[in-house]
């Protein structure tokens, strides 16, 4: 096309003109369509420092949203005066009792995160693994946030180091004031030394908390009875009261996930239904995991 264009020009040129502009012509096309071997820089194979940098902070916002790197709720005040375990107590491999009434669970349990809170993964009779952070709600109860960011409660108590978890028991703690503070489902109950008894249910993180009569909360000559749930003292532990499900929770170390796993299954099935009381329940309320 562009020979055509210049025809005019080329009419009034000479032979030998005209050969040599057609000669430059040919090779600048040449050129055009890869035919020099000039060298071309190499294209950096890596990624660049930006792809590098948005990577790390996707992989740490992602982190960050693991159950067990969470921020754990606060106590109310009134439960700062009674005795909390620590939580690497509860570190280990350990057989507890399940949320499914009758069986049993294997718990392995790491080492608390900066928040306060331990990567805790949970294995069924079937060998399902499920993975939670473990926190304390208060001195004598669990949470267990999903990675969907439902929590649920267990009601505990360390005894000389062992841990005691149970789903649908009641424990109680005394303080030195001898007031007392019950776990059962997911309310928690402040007996103050007069009697006057102050209920507190946590959801999302934050806590509500009403006085409430009798009926659903008073000491009795055998104990403490907590909406319908009768709390005894712990013999040789003058300081914690249990109810009958709570004192045959006790939970079992292993050494091992394999040796636990073992044991769970060769333990037989049980068949004999467990009450709940009143209070039970375990989903208590979804965070949100959006970014």
């Amino acid at each position: 096309m562009a020979s055509l264009a210049f025809a005019p020009v080329l009419s009034n040129t000479l032979p030998s003109e005209r050969a040599v502009w057609l000669a430059g012509v040919l090779l600048a096309l040449a050129g055009g369509c890869g035919g020099g071997t000039s060298e071309r820089s190499p294209v950096p194979m890596g990624p660049a420092p930006e792809t590098s940098a948005k990577a790390e902070r996707a992989a740490a916002r992602k982190q960050a949203k693991k159950p067990w790197n969470r921020p754990v709720p606060e106590m109310p005040a009134d439960f700062v005066p009674f005795p909390a375990p620590d939580l690497h107590t509860f570190e280990g491999v350990w057989l507890i009792d399940s949320e499914v009434s009758g069986e049993r669970e294997v718990w392995v349990v790491g080492a608390p995160s900066e928040v306060g809170s331990s990567p805790l993964s949970i294995v069924d009779r079937h060998s399902r693994v499920r993975e939670y952070g473990l926190s304390l709600l208060s001195p004598c109860s669990l949470r267990l946030l999903d990675e969907q960011g439902h929590a649920h409660k267990r009601a505990m108590v360390s005894i000389d180091g062992v841990p005691s978890v149970t789903h649908t028991g009641a424990v109680a703690v005394m303080a030195k004031d001898d007031s007392q503070l019950v776990c059962v489902g997911r309310h928690h109950y402040v007996i103050d030394a007069a009697g006057e008894c102050r209920r507190h249910a946590e959801m999302l993180g934050s806590w509500d908390s009403d006085v409430v009569g009798a009926e659903h909360c008073a000491r009795t000559e055998a104990g403490l009875s907590i909406d319908g749930a009768t709390l005894s003292p712990l013999p040789g532990q003058g300081r914690i009261a249990l109810d009958p499900i709570a004192a045959n929770a006790a939970a079992r170390s292993f050494p091992s996930r394999e040796q636990a796993e073992a044991a769970l299954q060769a333990a037989p099935d049980s068949t004999e239904p467990v009450a709940a009381t009143e209070t039970s329940g375990t989903t208590t309320g979804t965070l949100s995991t959006s970014d």
